[in-house]
């Protein structure tokens, strides 16, 4: 019977929780569960924040103060806050990781919904920046530079 309390209790937490922090307790929940079936102490888990330099803090403050409402709420005629700044091609391709071009302000909710959805945020940007500047920033992402001159116009770009 206890065990069904303790299990009444863990529901009402993580329901309780916002948006996200629920995989993380239900990680500790399955760490805790497992631990008590092998008899081996929990190992700690440490959680890893996203590394951000100075450019990255530069150019999130750049895209929430261009976008200071949601890109995804305005077209629906709502007005929350853009908290987020979101890269639509990966913040890994160091060639577009700053461009001004290669980022949308979203408030939280929509950030993670569309991070679990890449084909449906593709859509969005392309919807919201057309094709051709997706397809541009996607080239640029995706390919080097070939010659020095096209490395220093890329770099002027990105301040």
């Amino acid at each position: 019977m206890s065990d069904l309390r303790t299990l009444q209790r863990y529901v009402k937490a993580i329901v309780a929780l916002p948006d996200g922090h629920y995989r993380w307790v239900l990680g500790q929940i399955r760490r805790q569960k497992r631990a008590q079936r092998t008899g081996k102490p929990v190992a700690r888990v440490p959680r890893r924040g996203i590394r951000m330099n100075a450019d990255d803090l530069r150019w999130s403050k750049a895209i929430r103060e261009r976008d200071p409402i949601c890109r995804v709420c305005g077209m629906g005629g709502l007005s929350r806050v853009s908290e987020e700044a979101a890269h639509i091609h990966s913040r890994k391709y160091k060639a577009t990781r700053c461009i001004l071009e290669n980022g949308l302000g979203l408030c939280r909710s929509h950030h993670r919904y569309y991070t679990e959805r890449p084909v449906a945020w593709a859509a969005l940007c392309r919807l919201l920046i057309g094709d051709s500047v997706f397809d541009d920033l996607q080239r640029l992402a995706h390919h080097l530079p070939t010659t020095q001159q096209d490395f220093v116009s890329m770099a002027r770009t990105s301040r």
